[in-house]
């Protein structure tokens, strides 16, 4: 009589937490790495080999922190650019203004958005 295979991801708690993330849409970016891993270590499942699958997944997680903090340090530059180039246009046109009542005017109204927008208000 064969005996049936038994689910993996029963088997414990960890094992359990590792069936409730899909393994493929993890492993699908370093599964040549992972290849490699086997590659290396051909017909053995070894503690081993357990620590170098660990490890790969460690590096490739602060591989991708490190890529998303770069993402967000570019777009607080690109962001803090664009407010400048902003800041510069008001001034450039407020600078074309001769009337004076009508500049303290438009310096009034910047003046309460910018209390708005930084909650001062």
């Amino acid at each position: 009589m064969q005996q049936s295979k038994q689910n993996p991801y029963a088997t414990n708690e960890t094992m359990k937490m590792l069936g409730h993330n899909s393994a493929c849409v993890i492993c699908k970016p370093i599964e040549d790495q992972i290849n490699d891993v086997f590659r290396a270590r051909p017909y053995t499942s070894t503690f081993e080999t357990a620590i170098d699958m660990v490890m790969l997944g460690y590096i490739t997680g602060v591989r991708a922190e490190r890529k998303r903090r770069k993402e967000s340090q570019r777009k607080a530059i690109e962001r803090i650019s664009a407010e400048d180039e902003y800041k510069k246009k008001i001034i450039e046109t407020l600078e074309k203004i001769e009337d004076v009542e009508r500049l303290m005017k438009i310096y009034t109204v910047v003046k309460t958005h910018l209390k708005i927008q930084n909650g001062e208000i």
